[in-house]
């Protein structure tokens, strides 16, 4: 009897050695993925980590890979990253994300509803054929005033649509700029650090009751 109680106790021991050794588990991996409002565009350098990305990451313990490419959207190029959306995924494989939240839109509106819904169909199914483990978070674009909030329509249409197919969550922001001026920055396009902080909120608030 004494020697299996020391045994025991001996097993426990090393349990709790072990676990004391290994340290507290990595936090997920989120890629972002998306546009100007995702690179945190306009925002000083003293707001970097103010945009909307980083405050979601935080908040819920995530290391954040950040990949927001101005001018880039489901069917047009980004400015530096020369990619689309699509075209973008394959980069992150090696860093195995856990999570991928993809936002955009505005630079799309040029495109035809065909091309749209199509390209963002496209990129839904090479991101769940690309990540088939991760968490996928679609959120919807939004725009700086009434007209591109309603352009954006399409677009938001169709992620919506391909979020479901693929069993991604859908996070619709709505207008949240709309007619709020002290959202915007100097540009009066691009969301300023309190903008991208009610952008965090909202995306946040659905993520959380996921």
């Amino acid at each position: 009897m004494v020697a299996n109680a020391w045994k025991i106790m001996t097993a426990v021991a090393s349990a709790a050695v072990i676990g004391a050794c290994s340290g507290p588990p990595e936090p997920p991996t989120a890629v972002f993925l998306g546009d100007s409002f995702t690179e945190g565009f306009a925002l000083p350098e003293a707001d970097a980590t103010q945009r909307w990305t980083t405050v979601v990451a935080q908040t819920h313990g995530w290391e954040e890979i950040n990949a927001g490419c101005a001018g880039a959207g489901y069917t047009r190029a980004g400015l530096v990253c020369t990619t689309t959306f699509r075209e973008e995924l394959p980069v992150f494989i090696e860093s195995e994300p856990d999570i991928i939240v993809l936002s955009g839109g505005l630079n799309d509106l040029d495109s035809s509803a065909e091309q749209i819904t199509a390209a963002v169909r496209a990129t839904y199914l090479s991101v769940r054929d690309t990540y088939p483990h991760a968490t996928i978070y679609a959120v919807s674009g939004v725009g700086p005033d009434a007209t591109t909030a309603s352009a954006l329509t399409t677009v938001n249409t169709a992620v919506a649509a391909a979020a479901d197919e693929i069993g991604a969550t859908y996070i619709d922001l709505g207008e949240p700029l709309h007619d709020r001026p002290e959202l915007l920055a100097a540009d009066g396009y691009h969301p300023n650090a309190q903008g991208h902080h009610v952008i965090a909120e909202l995306t946040s608030n659905v993520i959380t009751g996921d």
